[in-house]
């Protein structure tokens, strides 16, 4: 999995192009890109205080990002408007043994 994201990572580099936004004027781009999530762990505390002793695992599908900008470039800065959407779902959960308490 890792010489996977590595050759994406470098492959992206070769797809990447130039700016090309001139100072003092408009400009509009879209990005593109995957999303790789770490798996999370979970405490739970039940209501009366008392922590489970089966943490929860979640595991997360690879995902994707959408963004889609517009803006000014006055030259030494810029003013952008940016819009994105993100997509990363959830795998499926693992309780580590022994039983999670109600909450």
């Amino acid at each position: 999995m890792r010489k996977l994201v590595v050759a994406l990572a470098l492959a992206s580099t070769a797809l990447a192009g130039p700016a090309l936004a001139k100072d003092n004027s408009f400009y509009v781009g879209i990005e593109g890109g995957g999303i790789i999530n770490q798996n999370q762990t979970f405490d739970l505390k039940a209501t009366n205080g008392t922590v489970s002793s089966a943490p929860l695992r979640a595991n997360y599908k690879v995902g994707f990002d959408v963004d889609g900008k517009i803006g000014y470039d006055f030259g030494m800065f810029r003013s952008e408007f940016e819009v994105g959407y993100k997509n990363n779902n959830v795998d499926y959960f693992q309780v580590n043994g022994g039983t999670p308490p109600l909450i």
